[in-house]
């Protein structure tokens, strides 16, 4: 890290630390912002990052885990106390890679799906939370539709989705409660297939601001590996990118 100083105050209990990078305020943002792109260079090389949450909002907090050569792990976490605001004329698109959605193993029960969206935070979190806009994009591949779309509005309270098809392929959806909501930044739920027995799953959505518009992390959290590879092998991830890129072209540019 390119550190030209280091501050501490000892009255305080604080330590400053300044560095320069050769790189637009956005695109260093994003660095930051960007739990994929964070673990790339938190902490020592020998030692790396995973991280299970991160939320930049105020507030927010992450946390995470290193692992070390021996398999050994040493766990931190951040407090988010203060809002930074950012201008920069010079800014880079972020590159369609970044933007599609895309799946990474945590562990052997956690998953993180992350996708960038065209849209802002507030715009996102519209389209996930008001039935009439989730039936207009939550749908999968194209054919299918919506018919029930019962949302949860707070701590405690269940919510139910179901999905048909015109053709008579019977019906499917997905039940839980909203566990906790910190609107317009993140919400934490839990899944369960309607009539099917076994454990929920517990989904913690986090949005946050980036250069491309929104970026979207999903961490999923699964009772065991068996289950959760089963669910991937499902093509989960690719029906997502499908129901994004809907609610871009369809709710967000409308």
């Amino acid at each position: 890290m390119p550190i030209t100083d280091v501050i501490s105050n000892a009255q305080d209990l604080t330590l400053t630390i300044i560095a320069d990078h050769p790189v637009p305020v956005a695109r260093l943002w994003d660095a930051y912002a960007d739990p994929r792109q964070l673990e790339r260079f938190w902490g020592p090389v020998e030692w790396p990052a995973t991280f299970t949450r991160h939320d930049m909002a105020v507030g927010g907090e992450s946390h995470y885990y290193m692992t070390g050569p021996d398999g050994t792990t040493s766990r931190g976490w951040l407090r988010f106390l203060k809002r930074i605001t950012l201008h920069d004329h010079h800014a880079l698109r972020a590159q369609a890679a970044d933007l599609a959605t895309n799946v990474q193993l945590l562990s052997d029960t956690q998953v993180r799906i992350c996708r960038v969206i065209r849209g802002t935070v507030a715009q996102v979190w519209r389209a996930h939370h008001e039935p009439a806009l989730l039936q207009q994009w939550l749908l999968g591949p194209d054919g299918w539709a919506m018919p029930v779309c019962d949302v949860a509005t707070t701590i405690g309270a269940a919510y139910r989705y179901e999905w048909a098809r015109a053709d008579g392929t019977p019906r499917f959806g997905f039940e839980g409660e909203l566990l906790e909501q910190t609107a317009p930044y993140r919400a934490v739920t839990s899944e369960r297939m309607i009539d099917t027995p076994g454990p929920s799953t517990r989904n913690e959505m986090t949005l946050g601001e980036t250069q491309g518009g929104t970026l979207l992390s999903l961490v999923i959290t699964y009772p065991d590996k068996a289950m959760r590879d089963m669910i991937l092998d499902t093509g989960m991830t690719t029906g997502m990118e499908t129901s994004y890129a809907r609610m871009e072209r369809e709710v967000l540019a409308a």
